[in-house]
C-alpha cells in the first residue's frame, strides 16, 4: 500500500527530527497525502532518510531540467507541461488540477491524447511534491501557488540550479517543522522572514500563511493517526 508506507517513512521521519536525531525533515504540500498520482511518486522518493529523499528530488529535477527524464509520448516534454501549467496556476492563483490548465493552454496535441488524465496526475504529483503547489484540503481537486511556484517555473527555464530550489523548499520545511506546535502566527512571521533569503531566485511570500497552515495540518495528522 504505497500510502501507508509513504505515511510510515513521514511519520519515522518527523519524530527523528523533532528528536534532534535527524538532521532534516521532508514534508509534501498537501494535507494529508491523497489522490492516485501522488501515491507512485512518494513511493518512488520515499526510500530512505531525508536527506536522500532531497537527493533523490535534486537528481529527479535535474533530469526533468534537461529534458532527459519525463519524456511523454511523442516527445512533449515533462518539463514543457509542467511550466505551462504553473504558469497557468500562477496566473489564477488557484487552478483545478493540471487537467484545467492543460486546457486553458489550448494544446490540441495533449488534448487528444488518450493518456491524458495520466499526465495530469503525473504533474499534480511532482509540482505538489517539489512546493510549486499545494493542496490544502482532503481529497481536493483543486491546487493553489506557493511562494515557491515562481522559483520552480525559474529553475525549469535554468535560471538556477535544481540544488539551489531543492535547498529553499528543504530549509522552509525545516523551518515549519521546528515551529510546529508554536500558534501558527508565530510560525507566519518566523519562517515567512526566512523566504527572503531566496527572493533572488524567485521565491516570494505568496500564500505563506496557508501554506504553512497546511503544513501544520499535516504534521498534526501525521503524528495524531499514528500516535
Amino acid at each position: 500500500m504505497p500510502r501507508r508506507k509513504a505515511l510510515e517513512v513521514l511519520v519515522e521521519q518527523l519524530r527523528l527530527f523533532r528528536q534532534g536525531k535527524a538532521s532534516t525533515v521532508y514534508l509534501p504540500f498537501a494535507y494529508p497525502i491523497e489522490g492516485k498520482g501522488l501515491e507512485p511518486f512518494l513511493k518512488t522518493v520515499l526510500d530512505a532518510d531525508a536527506e536522500k529523499i532531497y537527493g533523490n528530488l535534486t537528481s529527479f529535477l535535474a533530469d526533468v531540467v534537461k529534458g532527459s527524464r519525463g519524456t511523454l509520448r511523442g516527445g512533449i516534454l515533462l518539463r514543457d507541461v509542467l511550466f505551462n501549467v504553473l504558469r497557468t496556476a500562477s496566473a489564477y492563483g488557484v487552478m483545478t488540477r493540471s487537467l484545467k490548465a492543460l486546457q486553458i493552454t489550448g494544446d490540441s496535441e495533449l488534448l487528444q491524447r488518450p493518456d491524458i488524465q495520466s499526465i495530469a496526475r503525473t504533474c499534480d504529483a511532482v509540482l505538489i511534491t517539489f512546493g510549486a503547489v499545494y493542496s490544502p484540503l482532503p481529497k481536493s481537486k483543486v491546487f493553489s501557488v506557493t511562494p515557491f511556484s515562481k522559483a520552480f517555473m525559474n529553475t525549469l527555464l535554468r535560471a538556477f540550479t535544481p540544488t539551489e530550489y531543492v535547498n529553499a523548499v528543504k530549509e522552509f520545511v525545516e523551518c515549519v517543522a521546528s515551529a510546529y506546535p508554536e500558534i501558527i502566527e508565530n510560525a507566519v512571521e518566523f519562517c515567512g522572514e526566512r523566504l527572503g533569503m531566496w527572493r533572488y531566485m524567485g521565491v516570494e511570500n505568496r500564500n505563506t500563511s496557508n501554506v504553512i497552515y497546511t503544513l501544520y495540518n499535516l504534521i498534526n495528522y501525521l503524528l495524531n493517526f499514528f500516535f
